[in-house]
């Protein structure tokens, strides 16, 4: 009975594989990969934070009426939230490309509602590579308006989400390599961070307009390369809406006042290499990289502090609401 019991569970299992093996004649790689992180650590001061040891909030001094208990009081800190774990996966050749799939999960649980040790999305996103082109959908580096170098470990890597300075948006992206040097990107971004409790309710989340996302960019090693990174230009831009909704007193009977406005962003970004590698070995190797932007009522697209958090709504003098474009 036994034996029966299993060669039926392997059936099941083996049904899948088989009814799919029979319309791909490429196999699946899965590399699995992550770090096992442990930080400690000791505060002067009781520190409220999301888990991580270098983030703390400090209480403010007591004072002769009043003892502040945060100041009073120190605190150990542990915390194994910034673990991770990586899978990349190579799937079959579709469409006359090459597909993979990359998904990183870290334990910070700052996006899930947990304060700490829920593990939450940090990257999930699939590619299909064709040799002048790439798709890109899902959760990944920001296509444009974000510094080239964001590829690196940088501060603030922690932060998962807040647009574009969350390094990590929703979106979809077709990019075309003209020739070596010029390529362009199109496609759509999700302009909010609506994986949070309130998200869903933010006012780009709102409108029902996805935002748009486009790239001009030039490459060349004229400059020489560090790692897969060489001299880069990129003109982008994004646009989408915002919908306000506010009303025109505090009383329950009040009127509803709703605009729904223009928010974008503009910005040339761009990678000099200073020093470059030297036949592969990028001791001393240094570049500079920055980004230069301008917009309208846009998300904290460039990271924190941001350049703008959508227009607000300012009270007028006849009980009316004026909106306030920033």
């Amino acid at each position: 009975m036994k034996r029966i019991i299993v060669f039926v569970l392997a059936l099941f299992l083996a049904m899948p594989v088989m009814s799919y093996a029979g319309s791909v004649s490429s196999r699946f790689d899965l590399t699995v990969g992550g770090a096992a992180n442990f930080n400690f650590g000791y505060f002067s001061r009781t520190a409220a934070n999301d888990g991580a040891i270098v983030h703390g909030t400090w209480g403010r001094e007591s004072r002769p009426n009043a003892t502040d208990i945060q100041a009073e009081n120190g605190m150990f800190r542990f915390s194994p939230a910034e673990s991770t774990i990586n899978l990349l996966g190579k799937g079959p050749d579709v469409w006359g490309a090459k597909t993979s799939g990359f998904v990183q999960v870290d334990f910070r649980g700052t996006n899930t509602g947990n304060a700490f040790g829920a593990a939450q999305i940090q990257y999930a996103a699939i590619r299909l590579n064709w040799p002048n082109a790439e798709l890109l959908v899902g959760k990944f580096f920001a296509q444009t308006l974000d510094l080239y170098s964001r590829a690196f470990i940088t501060a603030g890597d922690h932060t998962s989400t807040s647009g574009i300075g969350g390094i990590r948006p929703e979106q979809v992206a077709f990019r075309y390599n003209w020739n070596k040097n010029f390529n362009t990107m199109i496609g759509i971004i999700q302009m909010t961070n609506q994986e949070g409790a309130t998200g869903a309710n933010i006012s780009y989340g709102r409108t029902g307009w996805p935002g748009f996302q486009a790239e001009i960019a030039f490459q060349s090693e004229a400059c020489g390369k560090i790692g897969p990174d060489m001299l880069k230009f990129g003109l982008g831009a994004v646009y989408g809406k915002e919908k306000k909704i506010g009303n025109t007193a505090a009383a329950a009977s009040a009127s509803e006042v709703t605009e729904t406005l223009d928010a974008w962003v503009v910005g040339l970004r761009g990678l000099i290499p200073i020093i470059p590698e030297k036949k592969g070995d990028k001791t001393n190797a240094m570049f500079l990289s920055g980004i230069s932007y301008i917009g309208q009522n846009s998300w904290p697209w460039l990271g924190t502090p941001a350049p703008g958090a959508g227009s607000y709504w300012r009270t007028a003098q006849d009980g009316n609401l004026s909106l306030i474009h920033i």
